[in-house]
């Protein structure tokens, strides 16, 4: 699969096509993770979006045969195409509390919730992001 790095002007189009192309509702998707990042200037780019999606969406685009690919906690994903990975919001995401809605239109989580989520993950890759996250918090 190829990967197309996308800087944030590229990020915001791809997923606003995509919103559209598949008649979703921009109300209905949220980033999170690197997304916020992006969006917040945090991150310069990124080469997918991880895009966190309604129980009926997620089924919606399973029933067209798509392969669940699994993830911790009995959780999994769906890779839509070679840019977009969804999933259903996990179980300890409060979305109705923690989202902002950029000036694009499109909601992320905001950063307190992006550094809950990195730590839970426990990632490596993950660290210096989180400090990131620390200091815009710090202003």
């Amino acid at each position: 699969i190829k990967r197309v790095i996308m800087k944030k002007q590229a990020f915001i189009e791809h997923l606003l096509n995509w919103v559209s192309e598949n008649n979703l509702n921009i109300n209905d998707v949220h980033v999170s993770h690197g997304g916020t990042c992006i969006l917040l200037g945090l991150k310069e780019n990124t080469d997918d979006i991880d895009l966190t999606v309604t129980d009926e969406i997620y089924t919606k685009f399973k029933a067209k045969g798509l392969v669940e690919l699994p993830l911790k906690d009995n959780r999994s994903l769906l890779k839509v195409n070679s840019m977009i990975d969804i999933h259903v919001v996990e179980p300890w995401v409060n979305a109705s509390t923690c989202l902002k809605k950029h000036d694009s239109g499109i909601w992320y989580r905001d950063v307190e919730q992006t550094i809950r989520d990195y730590e839970y993950l426990n990632r490596e890759k993950d660290q210096l992001m989180v400090k990131k996250l620390q200091q815009y918090l710090l202003g």
